[in-house]
């Protein structure tokens, strides 16, 4: 069956404050099969950056990376991989901004790592639209390129994180993703 896109804050709000975790919020986000299809290298890619951590790698907990961590520049802009629903935008257990996405029934996009979100709930959003931005100021920048950074020749330190989940399944985002490598 299909659900209601138009939950309430209130039911989202309730959600994030039973879920201890970020994964325990998104599976109480995933509901009925997955119907969509998503198709290889058909999404646009979310943020200019270089992929520090690939599916499946180690994180540091000695885990395994469910999604790609992308290192980009402080203030990057984020945007949209694909015509997508929003599902959640906001503040969520461990994380400063999240942006949770479904660009076809049962399937999501979660990204975390992000300052600013511009969309909300239930918003349609469009491939390739901003839907937000990356922490780190173009002031603060500007000062690390005149600093010590300049040295170590790496500007980019700021992380977002990228899962895609078909149903409860975590999948590895660089398969769908165009990651500037045709």
């Amino acid at each position: 069956g299909h659900f209601a896109l138009e939950e309430d804050g209130a039911t989202i709000a309730a959600l994030i404050q039973d879920a201890d975790t970020l994964a325990g919020f998104v599976e109480s986000l995933v509901e009925g099969e997955v119907t969509g299809e998503l198709q290889p290298a058909s999404w646009a890619p979310v943020v200019e950056g270089q992929i520090l951590g690939s599916f499946g790698a180690k994180d540091v907990d000695g885990g395994e990376l469910k999604g790609l961590e992308f290192q980009t520049f402080p203030g990057a802009l984020v945007t949209s991989p694909a015509d997508a629903t929003v599902r959640f935008a906001g503040s969520a257990p461990e994380f400063e901004t999240v942006i949770i996405l479904e660009p076809t029934a049962g399937a999501l996009v979660i990204l975390t790592g992000l300052a600013t979100s511009f969309v909300e709930i239930g918003q349609i959003v469009a491939k390739a639209e901003p839907i937000g931005l990356m922490p780190g100021a173009v002031a603060e920048m500007q000062e690390k390129l005149n600093g010590s950074e300049r040295e170590s020749g790496h500007f980019a330190e700021e992380t977002l994180y990228m899962e895609v989940r078909q149903g409860r399944q975590p999948i590895d985002p660089a398969a769908i993703l165009r990651l500037g490598n045709e």
